[in-house]
């Protein structure tokens, strides 16, 4: 019962995060503040408390604004549920690997729920910047840097220290420090000469410089240069199928601008939790 507990806690954590995510993507784009309470797009009023619960206060106001009566978008439950739920997976496939909650086992030292935690801290600094990643580039068509610059120093600083044989997870603590720094040196370096020789060769017309920071992200957040390379094959592939549908459907024509943000996003979010999968069912 107390684990059922622990999880809807942690789902809870995710959906508030979700709501922030929402409002940072709206705040940036129009230049307000991060600080204040929250106001509806439309009348501009602001939203009292009971009104701005995640997904709950969606749902009670049968998707309209109290105040205007405006419609108000599906982005905002869908991200919420989205994080929640990539919050919740999180701490349950990194207890599979470090069985840190366990009522059947030895409790865990210090340093065991130290390490667990900055896992958790890692996973959920990376998918807030994807999921961020996918909403701002498929709205507004840009990368913002005010959250992926600081996003990549983070997930590096903590890359660093989980590397540490110490915080190690049981198939990385036998791994050499130095040969893990080096990984995560090399899964950086691949995106970003990657997309900088795109960039080059199509003249800008094929990827911007923002998906260069985007590379940068992902070989960050992915720590080795195979993660990076499934990464980026199921972003190609699944930019390539969307956007055939869209050319299909006259959506979009061969001139259109088709973020490609949204689809690394999606193909590193594949690759950050399913990569020794892939791999184990490949090789």
């Amino acid at each position: 019962m107390l684990i059922l507990l622990f999880y809807f806690s942690v789902f809870f954590i995710g959906l508030a995060f979700g709501s922030f995510l929402n409002c940072v993507v709206y705040r940036l784009h129009t230049k307000r503040s991060l600080w204040g309470r929250s106001l509806c797009p439309h009348c501009k009023k602001t939203i009292v408390w009971h009104d701005n619960i995640p997904l709950l206060s969606f749902l009670v106001l049968r998707r309209r604004c109290r105040n205007c009566d405006k419609i108000i978008s599906w982005q905002y439950p869908f991200i919420e549920l989205v994080m929640g739920l990539l919050f919740v997976f999180s701490i349950w496939q990194l207890n599979n690997q470090l069985s840190v909650i366990s009522y059947q086992l030895a409790a865990p030292t210090s340093v065991e729920y130290a390490g667990f935690i900055l896992s958790v801290f890692k996973d959920w600094v990376v998918f807030f910047t994807l999921v961020f990643i996918f909403v701002y580039d498929i709205k507004y068509l840009q990368i913002e840097d005010k959250v992926l610059l600081p996003a990549t120093g983070i997930v590096i600083a903590l890359s660093i220290i989980i590397a540490h044989p110490v915080f190690g997870d049981p198939v990385s603590k036998f791994m050499p420090l130095t040969t893990q720094l080096q990984n995560l040196g090399i899964a950086i370096i691949i995106p970003v000469l990657f997309f900088i020789l795109q960039y080059v060769i199509t003249k800008g017309k094929g990827v911007g410089l923002g998906d260069t920071r985007i590379g940068l992200f992902m070989g960050a957040a992915l720590g080795i240069w195979y993660n990076v390379v499934i990464a980026l094959f199921f972003a190609y592939i699944i930019g390539g199928i969307i956007s055939g549908i869209l050319l299909l459907k006259k959506t979009k024509t061969l001139k259109s601008q088709i973020p490609l943000g949204p689809f690394l996003a999606i193909g590193t979010l594949i690759a950050y939790l399913y990569s020794e999968q892939i791999m184990s069912w490949y090789f």
